[in-house]
């Protein structure tokens, strides 16, 4: 901050002091002299008389009085400065105590006027004295304008000596009657002084006035003429769209019609929206668009000048229409299915709007949220279905003025499955075709392009298709694995049904034999069991029941010739019948499928190893249940002693299932594991994995005496269920039908149980038929007319139903231990079936046209019972059209249709076809067009 100190009072005076003052800003300082003024003072200067001739002799008092400006009171002895710009004047007077200092002014010798200054303390007063007359003009560029309240006109005042010399510098000051005017203006070199001159916005006469110091003044007229608007619009009819426009055209001229430009209208509407100010042009024309409601009405529309001149125009806004079609009044309830919506938007005489928003909502699924409609005033919507069954409001509206609304249903349909053929070999190069029918409640099938999703429990397959005519097809490709119960589910939305595919086992390919002991006495007291497990070329076990051939091709001995696979194992026995050596003996199921073994017989020395399990079965780990055996070897030397403690004795695992068993501790694994006899035996545990099959172990003691024990790994206790149905066959009683039904159960680890597993059957709607209550896995069905194979962890079960519970859905429950499983579905159609079709008349005049009634009777081939609830689809070849393409049969088994012939139609034969869903039943029927 800077800092100002008083260093010393210079000089005073009663109004002016100077002071010498020292300046400081942080380190700088200088220093200056000042000036103050002590208190206000005016100067108030006359001139008397203030016109005087300009003969060089005459003379005017011109007095100055000096006051104090607030007070008014004289300031006495005050030297007075004076100073003219024509004649001459004495320089300086000192006032007296009324503040007046007076002086004398001479004229000169040529005219002209005086610009006096009395300067007292740096204030100045002045004064004009005029030498001589002088003459003052007054000029208007025009006096006849247009009062619209911005036109012009420029005002010229020239001050002029009688000898015509110009007055430089003077102020003229301007006055008017009406309009508006600038106060003063000073002349120029010419003696001009010019000002503009703005009219009013209505009719008047202005007298314009200029003068000079009261001395001289002069005044002009101005007439100021009066305007006419007239209003105009392109269309007095349009569409009450909010989009449409057109142009308003406002003409505004004088009295005497010429055009008045650049000057701004106002527009304004009762309706819809016009621009609300423009100027007019060389034609004096100002133009505005307007645009049109959304709704329909007149409105008015008024063109006004200067809030005084205006005319009006009327707009009829015409109402529109709007029209909302969709493709498709129901869709499947998936959140996935779309259809096309089209709005039309017309005016109430037809004409297309086009460009207009149009936007659309709905109460379930999703729409497009707005379209712009086209040239032939046409819109598009995507809506989506509700992954949820609804009732979905669709609404189009236009401007919120127009809407339109429509209603589709979302559907959970019904889906039904099928597998053809139903069993096929576990093999990759093979598959089956799944075809899955999807309809609505009513029997129609659903639109086209329904995604359906597919998934298995085995094997390979699509995970989606697409619907034509309700229905799809896919293809189920196994991957080697064999499962007797394959699961193929079909879901469409919430809805989904299931069918069975049977994975079955190869031809033999692989055999593995082994033989348990492999060493044993010469003597006859011992056997050996001779184990061949059978795989087919994707390593499943063989179909149970495989026969399975046993040879000796080298040394002495008997063995049973053949043996039948369970669990793809075969076993048979091996007996010595004197003599040592060893015995080859090969098993065999196929070519390819073989494999050989040698059991040695030990006589004198050599000893031999007897395996003792504690048991025979053992059950997956971790379900509760007994999972460990022990095995003991009993080590004899030749002569059937037990050998003498600490002999060593070596176990290996050398075939297991692959769950994870293991010999005495996990970290031995599948061994070796030695230990020491103690009295001719050694023992270890062995401890089942989590997946069912044979251990077999191998023992050693010393390297002349060895053999093999077998310990069975069983499943563990029902965990889960898994139901399907199968084939429907014909049961003996007069119009009945067996439906066979399977149910895997499985344990904790999905291994199937062990055979004679009891599971319970029940059925939750009794009308549909009679179900066996109970059954045992492992077992046949309990009824003759199903025939299916015994499979292990399966248990079976008939449900008896008569034809009148065909296309009847129910849900079947099966119950296990603590296990218990749901399966719903509906008796399909069953085969044969008779189905019929007529149509009455059978012949139609081409000519005139007409109408044939075709139906179509579904019934039992040996019963001759109706079928109820069937869907059947009616195509059509030739001429005419249907009333219908699909039907459901009624409680007498038929579906109906309408064919239309439609007049002047060409003589010819019309082919009408009707297929029954879901089964290969169909009929056709000719009508006749005649001529």
């Amino acid at each position: 901050m800077a800092t100002a100190t008083l260093i010393s009072e210079a000089s005073t005076t009663d109004i002016i002091a100077t002071v010498q003052v020292q300046i400081s800003y942080g380190e700088i300082s200088y220093t200056e002299i000042a000036y103050v003024e002590m208190r206000g003072i005016s100067v108030l200067v006359s001139a008397e008389p203030s016109e005087l001739p300009a003969d060089g002799n005459s003379m005017a008092i011109v007095s100055a009085q000096v006051l104090e400006t607030t007070s008014s009171v004289a300031v006495a002895e005050a030297d007075v400065y004076f100073a003219t710009s024509l004649g001459s004047i004495q320089a300086t007077a000192t006032t007296d105590e009324a503040g007046i200092a007076t002086v004398y002014l001479i004229s000169p010798t040529s005219p002209g006027v005086a610009l006096i200054t009395a300067t007292y303390g740096g204030i100045q007063g002045l004064t004009y004295v005029m030498f001589g007359s002088l003459n003052l003009t007054l000029e208007a560029s025009t006096r006849r304008i247009v009062g619209d309240g911005i036109s012009t006109v420029t005002i010229t005042a020239t001050l002029m000596t009688d000898d015509n010399s110009p007055i430089v510098g003077l102020p003229i000051n301007f006055s008017t009657t009406d309009g508006v005017i600038p106060r003063s203006a000073n002349t120029n070199n010419s003696g001009q002084a010019q000002v503009t001159f703005t009219v009013p916005d209505y009719p008047a006469q202005a007298t314009v006035t200029a003068s000079f110091n009261e001395a001289v003044s002069t005044s002009i007229t101005i007439d100021i003429i009066d305007v006419k608007i007239g209003l105009a619009v392109a269309h007095q009819r349009i569409a009450a769209d909010g989009l449409s426009s057109q142009n308003v055209v406002a003409t505004l001229v004088s009295e005497d019609n010429n055009p008045v430009v650049s000057v701004p209208i106002d527009f304004r509407t009762s309706d819809g929206v016009i621009t609300t100010r423009t100027s007019t042009d060389s034609l004096g024309q100002a133009k505005a668009v307007l645009v049109s409601p959304a709704h329909p009405c007149q409105a008015t529309v008024i063109a006004s000048f200067a809030d005084r001149k205006a005319d009006t125009a009327y707009v009829d806004f015409l109402p529109l229409e709007i029209d909302l079609k969709p493709q498709m009044a129901r869709m499947v309830a998936d959140g996935i299915s779309t259809q096309e919506l089209e709005v039309t938007l017309t005016t109430e005489d037809g004409t297309p709007v086009a460009g207009a928003q149009v936007d659309f909502s709905t109460t379930s699924g999703i729409v497009t949220a707005a379209a712009i409609t086209d040239d032939e005033g046409k819109a598009f919507a995507t809506l989506r279905s509700a992954a949820s069954p609804s009732a979905a409001t669709v609404r189009a509206s236009y401007m919120d003025a127009y809407e339109a609304e429509t209603v589709v249903d979302f559907e959970l349909p019904h889906v039904t499955v099928k597998a053809a053929p139903a069993t096929i070999v576990a093999s990759s190069s093979i598959s089956t075709m799944i075809t899955a029918y999807v309809t609505f409640d009513n029997g129609e099938p659903v639109p086209d392009g329904t995604q359906v999703a597919f998934s298995t429990s085995e094997g390979t397959i699509a995970t989606s298709a697409t619907t034509t005519s309700g229905i799809v097809d896919t293809r189920l490709r196994p991957t080697g694995v064999a499962n007797n119960d394959v699961k193929v589910t079909a879901s469409v939305a919430g809805s989904q049904a299931t069918t069975t595919v049977v994975f079955a086992p190869g031809d033999p390919d692989v055999l593995v034999a082994y033989a348990t002991p492999d060493t044993i006495p010469s003597n006859g007291t011992v056997s050996s069991t001779i184990v061949a497990e059978v795989r087919d070329a994707n390593g499943n076990y063989v179909e149970d029941g495989t026969i399975i051939n046993f040879t000796i091709t080298d040394g002495n001995g008997v063995v049973t010739p053949t043996g039948l696979t369970v669990g793809g194992v075969a076993t048979a026995r091996f007996a010595p019948v004197g003599g040592g050596g060893a015995a080859r003996i090969t098993a065999s199921a196929s070519v390819t499928a073989s494999d050989e073994i040698a059991i040695v017989m030990s006589s004198g020395e050599a000893g031999a190893i007897v395996a003792d399990p504690d048991t025979a079965f053992i059950v997956v780990g971790g379900t509760g249940s007994s999972c460990q055996a022990t095995i003991v070897a009993h080590v004899y030397d030749s002569s059937t002693n037990p050998v003498e403690d600490g002999t060593q004795v070596v176990f290996t695992i050398q075939h297991g299932p692959g769950g994870g068993e293991y010999i005495d501790k996990p970290s031995y694994g599948y061994g070796p594991v030695t230990k020491s006899t103690v009295e001719g035996a050694a023992s270890v545990t062995i401890t089942s994995g989590t997946l069912p099959g044979t251990v077999v172990l191998k023992i050693e003691a010393d390297s002349a005496v060895s053999t093999l024990a077998k310990v069975r790994i069983a499943a563990g206790p029902p965990d889960s269920i898994i139901v399907n149905t199968g084939d429907i066959v014909r049961s003996g009683a007069g119009g009945e039908y067996v439906l066979c039904i399977s149910g895997l159960v499985r344990d904790a680890y999905n291994n199937p149980v062990a055979n004679g597993t009891v599971v319970y059957w029940t059925i939750d709607r009794p009308d549909v038929g009679f179900i066996n209550s109970e059954s045992y896995s492992g077992c046949a069905f309990p009824c003759e007319e199903c025939n299916g194979l015994v499979t292990k962890g399966v248990a079976h079960s008939c449900l008896v139903f008569p034809t009148s519970s065909m296309t009847k859905s129910y849900t079947i429950i099966a119950s296990c231990g603590e296990a218990q499983s749901s399966f719903a579905t509906s008796i399909p159609i069953v085969e044969p079936v008779e189905f019929t079709l007529e149509a009455s008349p059978s012949f139609v005049s081409g000519s005139v046209g007409g109408e044939v009634t075709v139906w179509g009777y579904l019934e039992d081939d040996s019963n001759t019972l109706p079928i109820t609830g069937a869907t059947v689809a009616f195509s059509i070849e030739g001429a005419g059209s249907l009333s219908t393409y699909y039907d459901v049969t009624d409680e007498f088994g038929l579906a109906t249709t309408t064919l239309t012939i439609p007049p002047g139609t060409s003589a010819g034969t019309t082919t009408i076809t009707g297929r029954v869903w879901m089964t290969d039943n169909q009929a056709t029927v000719e009508v006749t067009i005649n001529p």
